[in-house]
């Protein structure tokens, strides 16, 4: 079972790949941006996780 899902992620990855060579470069930007802003916004989100978790270690920080 883990092996079929180890071939699933690689295959996935593989059209993944695929599809982000067909795109030109401003397509490749605008994708990196928002990639960028959602790894800003899951950055956010477990700050204000652990800050719910722990409270008092993040207020000395």
């Amino acid at each position: 079972m883990m092996q079929a899902q180890v071939e699933r992620q690689i295959e996935m990855t593989r059209v993944r790949n695929q599809m982000y060579n067909l795109l030109n470069s401003d397509q490749k930007t605008v994708l990196e941006q928002r990639y960028q802003q959602r790894m800003n916004e899951m950055r956010q989100q477990l700050s204000q996780a652990e800050a719910s978790m722990f409270p008092l270690w993040s207020a000395e920080q």
